[in-house]
């Protein structure tokens, strides 16, 4: 069976699609570092690929920072509810 691996810039991703009957055939890895535990992730035969897909996006994808007064319009519904009580 062929066998792909594909290993992030830093080494410290791994994906491997090794096709085998009595195997996961998709293994993410990650090491450990200082700061985080090292994990795995195994997917077998009949995993959706669009699974797969949604975890190695996940995993390149820049982490999003909250929109600037994003909480805004809750903090002003709290303090209408708050005025309205009271």
């Amino acid at each position: 069976m062929p066998r792909t691996q594909l290993t992030s810039p830093d080494q410290l991703t791994e994906l491997l699609l090794a096709p085998g009957p009595d195997q996961p055939w998709w293994v993410v890895r990650h090491h450990r570092t200082e700061a985080n535990p090292a994990w795995s992730v195994k997917f077998g035969a009949r995993t959706p690929v669009e699974i797969i897909a949604a975890l190695t996006d996940a995993l390149t994808a820049p982490a999003a920072a909250p929109a600037a007064g994003s909480r805004q319009p809750v903090r002003a519904a709290s303090g209408r509810r708050m005025a309205a009580d009271g």
